[in-house]
C-alpha cells in the first residue's frame, strides 16, 4: 500500500505527497480588505499549473467554501453537510471528511467516508513550530485518494493560516 502525507507549513503552504514524490501544492492569499475572514486558495499540480482555486469565507456561524476555477483530471462539486464541515462529489461518488471533535488536539485527525463507508483516515503526526505533518491511510489504493486529500486540504485553510 502507498503512503500518503502532507506537510502543512505555517504561514500559507502545505504541500501532499504520495511516497516521496509531491503531487500537490496548496497556497493560501488572505484577501487584505476581509479582515482574515476571507482567504483565497490555490491547488498547483507538480509543473506549478493551478488545478483548483476556492474561497473560504469563515462567519461565526461556520465557514462557507465556494469553488472558483478548476482544472482537475475528474471534476467537483461541493455540498455543505454542516455547520463547518463538507463534503465533494467526484467520480460519482461522494467523499466525506468526518474531523474528530477537537481535532486540532487530538492525534487522529479525522475519518473518510465515500458514499457513507469507512474508506480512510488521517493521523496528526509530528508537530513543531512552524509545521505539521498528517499521514493519510486508505484502506485502498484508488484515484480517489487523491481527491480525499483535497478535500482535507479545504477542510484545513485555518491550520494553514495560524497553526494549532
Amino acid at each position: 500500500m502507498k503512503q500518503y502525507w502532507a506537510l502543512i507549513k505555517r504561514g500559507k503552504y502545505s504541500y501532499y505527497y504520495e511516497g516521496d514524490e509531491l503531487i500537490f501544492t496548496f497556497k493560501l492569499k488572505s484577501n487584505p480588505l476581509s479582515l482574515g475572514f476571507s482567504v483565497d486558495c490555490f491547488i498547483y499540480d507538480t509543473n506549478n499549473n493551478e488545478i483548483l482555486n476556492f474561497v473560504q469565507n469563515n462567519f461565526i456561524i461556520g465557514m462557507k467554501l465556494k469553488l472558483l476555477k478548476q482544472s482537475l483530471p475528474h471534476t467537483i462539486s461541493i455540498k455543505r453537510k454542516n455547520i463547518d464541515s463538507y463534503s465533494i462529489k467526484v467520480m460519482e461518488k461522494e467523499i466525506y471528511l468526518k474531523i474528530t471533535y477537537i481535532s486540532y488536539l487530538m492525534k487522529n485527525f479525522g475519518e473518510f467516508f465515500i458514499d457513507g463507508k469507512s474508506y480512510g483516515k488521517v493521523i496528526k503526526g509530528k508537530k513543531t513550530m512552524m509545521a505539521t505533518d498528517f499521514e493519510f491511510i486508505f484502506y485502498d489504493n484508488h484515484k480517489i485518494n487523491y481527491y480525499c486529500m483535497i478535500l482535507f486540504a479545504m477542510h484545513t485553510v485555518d491550520y494553514n493560516n495560524v497553526g494549532y
